[in-house]
């Protein structure tokens, strides 16, 4: 796979510890405290496998099998679709538990499919957790529309909320199993590649990237702002779509540029006053 987990701790680890079992946790909300998610869970386990990959530690590859086996022992495995459920809600996104993420979906297959070997089940339940990327939200899937773009969902929002990063990390793992030979994700993934290429202006503010597509408007922090340049890159990478490589340009010039990093912080304080009283200054 193209994406390098080991580039990007400081975006997806910030406050993580590891559980007595060597799984990671995270405080997601605060009235939850630290709890383990299918998103941090393959997210870390991807990155102690790529580690791995570098160093031959052993120590890592157990550490990536402990994250590929806790998914595989909290997924619900039906006849056509294997699904990780949040069992809390967002009153923020107006998401009532229990839910799917996209996010979690892909990466958590995408570990099961590298460790297939090790359980025979396991390269099935991997094809089986993309299957919600097929058929719409209001079905119970991961595609989402608004204003004639149509994308696959990290968070099945009301209203949407086309989440960037999460995106971007969805087609990058569609690719990452067509390059290892299934291709029933081929057209999905061209499908919605080709689509989020003409809709990339939504998420340009004209010195930053917007996160996400929500009725608030959410400006990216500098970690996703970076990683929304990384996750370009590796677009045009895969793709040759020219647009790719014009927004990861044009969003590199603002990472760099000090005038862009402060109207970032004028937006943001602005946005928060929205969110947490109503208020607009």
């Amino acid at each position: 796979m193209v994406f390098d987990f080991t580039k990007c701790s400081s975006v997806h680890f910030s406050g993580l510890r590891l559980n007595e079992k060597g799984i990671p946790e995270i405080v997601g909300f605060k009235k939850l405290g630290f709890i383990s998610t299918p998103v941090t869970v393959s997210q870390y386990g991807l990155y102690r496998y790529q580690l791995y990959e570098k160093s031959g530690g052993e120590e890592h590859r157990n550490a990536a099998i402990k994250c590929a086996e806790w998914l595989a022992q909290n997924a619900e495995i039906r006849d056509k679709d294997v699904l990780w459920w949040y069992n809390f809600g967002s009153e923020f996104l107006n998401i009532k538990p229990p839910w799917l993420c996209g996010l979690a979906q892909v990466l958590s297959s995408w570990l099961l499919y590298i460790f297939r070997d090790i359980d025979n089940r396991w390269e099935e339940i991997a094809y089986k957790a993309l299957n919600p990327l097929f058929y719409p939200v209001e079905d119970g899937g991961l595609i989402n529309k608004l204003n004639g773009f149509t994308f696959f969902e990290e968070y099945p929002s009301n209203p949407p909320s086309a989440t960037l990063n999460g995106l971007m990390y969805v087609l990058i793992i569609l690719h990452a199993f067509s390059s290892a030979g299934y291709h029933r994700v081929d057209s999905p993934f061209k499908l919605y590649t080709e689509s989020l290429a003409k809709n990339l202006y939504r998420y340009d503010t004209g010195f930053w990237s917007l996160y996400d597509l929500w009725k608030i408007k959410r400006f990216s922090s500098l970690q996703y702002h970076w990683l929304h340049i990384y996750q370009l890159g590796l677009l045009y990478q895969i793709t040759g779509i020219k647009e790719f490589y014009e927004w990861h340009k044009r969003w590199l010039i603002y990472w760099k540029s000090t005038n862009s990093r402060f109207f970032r912080v004028i937006h943001k304080l602005k946005e928060k006053s929205i969110i947490y009283t109503g208020i607009k200054i």
